[in-house]
């Protein structure tokens, strides 16, 4: 009788230890996955079924060329490239993913690599568009597919498009995306005297040495004075690279995302992605594939670890912002982009650069 109440109760003491250590368990990886990345549901984990969102030929999904998702059926992945957001590597990390890596030499050429790589008609890559209306909305709607994009802060992601389109390729970029499209000559020329300020700083250099004195110009006073120029021109210009990331997918389609991962942890949400996503050909993940290795300048680093030392510290990215960013220029950002912070399927931390008035 006393052997057994022992029993009883060393059986009652391991069955409580078992529930606490799993329990401990189940609260770390929900602290994990709240502190890496926004999800509705893990990578690879069977969803349950949610009503039907019909998709018609007029999405902008479905109808635009530069908005279509990128579609790699053998990993049941609906991958939304957004411009700003290492866009360049996940498409490289794409053409992988399809068996069809991008040539190296082409990258070193930024009008070939723009040409070949970024151009929807050139860059080889299946998009949703590849499908009927009807394969597309099964896609859109089916628990088995993952539809994933990656996201930047907004205010950050405003001043990268900035540094990159006016700065540094204006004279081809920004020139066709907006000087030449106004409506008057004196605007249009006012536009390209904007832009040729800093091209005129390195226009006698050469191309290797252009890439270093853009880097320098861009930190000048003279250009950091142009950004409040460039703010107020979005506005009158609709590009991609300055659109409020919320409106480059149709309203009805964010619900849908089962996947979204942030600039700020971009390498570790990558990483998670990538490891849940199983070939349909050999169960082999994607990571285990071509993530792991195989990238950076000799090709030994993992997928977007060159790009993540980029110092992504708070502190550091504060003071950048604050270099280009005056009182004024905050709250028309935070103005003209509200939706970014304003709507419930992803969520940035919030930088203020400066005191909200009370």
């Amino acid at each position: 009788m006393v052997r057994c109440q022992r029993r009883i109760l060393f059986m009652g003491i391991f069955i409580l230890t078992i529930t606490t250590i799993c329990t401990f368990k189940t609260i770390q990886t929900m602290i994990y996955m709240n502190n890496t990345t926004q999800m509705v549901m893990s990578v690879g984990e069977k969803q349950s079924k949610s009503p039907i969102t019909p998709l018609t030929k007029d999405d902008l999904i479905y109808e635009n060329m530069f908005r279509t998702p990128i579609v790699i059926p053998e990993y049941k992945l609906i991958f939304f490239p957004m411009p700003k957001v290492a866009c360049t590597q996940f498409k490289l990390m794409m053409r992988q993913l399809m068996h069809n890596p991008f040539p190296d030499y082409l990258l070193k050429y930024d009008h070939l690599n723009n040409h070949y790589l970024h151009n929807p008609e050139e860059n080889n890559l299946t998009t949703l568009r590849d499908f009927s209306v009807e394969e597309a909305e099964e896609m859109m709607n089916s628990p088995d597919w993952t539809r994933t994009v990656f996201l930047r802060e907004p205010k950050e992601r405003i001043l990268s498009a900035f540094l990159d389109k006016f700065v540094h390729y204006g004279w081809e970029h920004f020139t066709k995306s907006c000087c030449h499209r106004l409506p008057s000559k004196e605007r249009r020329e006012e536009c390209l005297s904007h832009i040729f300020k800093s091209k005129s700083f390195c226009d006698s250099l050469s191309s290797t040495e252009q890439e270093g004195c853009f880097a320098t110009v861009a930190n000048t006073t003279e250009i950091i004075k142009e950004f409040p120029y460039f703010l107020n021109m979005t506005q009158q210009c609709s590009n991609a690279h300055w659109l409020p990331q919320y409106s480059m997918v149709d309203t009805k389609w964010w619900p849908k995302m089962n996947y979204v991962g942030y600039m700020h942890t971009m390498e570790k949400d990558a990483q998670v992605l990538l490891q849940g996503l199983k070939s349909t050909t050999d169960g082999v993940s994607a990571w285990d594939k071509y993530g792991k290795t195989g990238w950076g300048e000799n090709k030994t680093e993992s997928f977007l670890m060159e790009k993540n030392k980029i110092s992504s510290q708070e502190s550091t990215i504060h003071n950048r912002l604050r270099r280009y960013y005056s009182v004024e220029d905050e709250k028309f950002v935070e103005e003209h982009w509200a939706i970014e912070w304003n709507q419930t399927y992803f969520q940035f931390d919030r930088i203020d650069l400066y005191p909200k008035e009370s």
